[in-house]
């Protein structure tokens, strides 16, 4: 590998002799990897002492891989000093002399950190959405056979469920959720403390956390 090639970038360049020593590298690579600048040259294998403890076996595998002459590409965390590690995507490729026998590694690494915290932030909120999903499911289950009748609506006054016990007790005509109107099935004399009710809890959702509400006034 031409030394020239072997400058500052956003990627990490190096050679490794098929014995394990490191022959050359950029900045990019040290800086990475954390591979010490003062290491014996005729030091083998370095490179594993560098790899977060998930990933040496990995590496290890793919490091005889190529000695055995097939290129690999493979994602990777460096220790660098971090818990999590420094991730980066590694692509190398053996050289061979004219009788086929490796002779050295090149190869490159590129950080790829922030699209892994990316990944995680997704693969967090979808779990967060599915452990939600979980949880309605649960307590829709257990609301349809509940003895009590149970409504959710949201703040415009939108239904979103009923249970089968609700649709038993209200005796309102069995329409899409979007159609109900609750008023319609609620005594006269009980309207506005239906809506003195409602009132009281849409101000409760609507205020930040940890506030403070006289609920004696909140509905007046």
């Amino acid at each position: 590998m031409p030394t020239s090639i072997l400058t500052p970038s956003s990627i990490g360049f190096f050679e490794y002799k098929s014995t394990g020593e490191l022959i050359r590298a950029n900045e990019c690579y040290y800086r990475l990897s954390g591979y010490p600048r003062d290491s014996p040259p005729d030091t083998k294998h370095k490179f594993l002492d560098l790899i977060h403890p998930d990933d040496v076996n990995l590496v290890s595998n793919s490091w005889k891989s190529m000695i055995g002459g097939q290129w690999q590409k493979f994602e990777l965390r460096y220790r660098n000093d971090t818990e999590e590690g420094q991730w980066a995507l590694a692509a190398c490729q053996p050289v061979k002399d004219r009788n086929g026998v490796v002779t050295s590694v090149i190869g490159a690494v590129t950080d790829i950190s922030t699209q892994k915290r990316s990944e995680k932030i997704a693969l967090d909120r979808a779990e967060a959405l599915e452990q939600a999903r979980a949880s309605e499911e649960r307590f829709k289950r257990c609301m349809d056979i509940a003895p009590v009748g149970c409504m959710i609506a949201d703040t415009t006054k939108g239904v979103q469920y009923v249970n089968e016990t609700w649709w038993q007790l209200s005796q309102h005509a069995r329409v899409p959720l979007d159609q109900i109107d609750w008023n319609t099935v609620l005594h006269e004399e009980d309207l506005d403390i239906a809506e003195e009710g409602w009132q009281v809890s849409k101000l409760m959702h609507d205020l930040p956390p940890h506030s403070n509400i006289n609920l004696g006034h909140a509905a007046r």
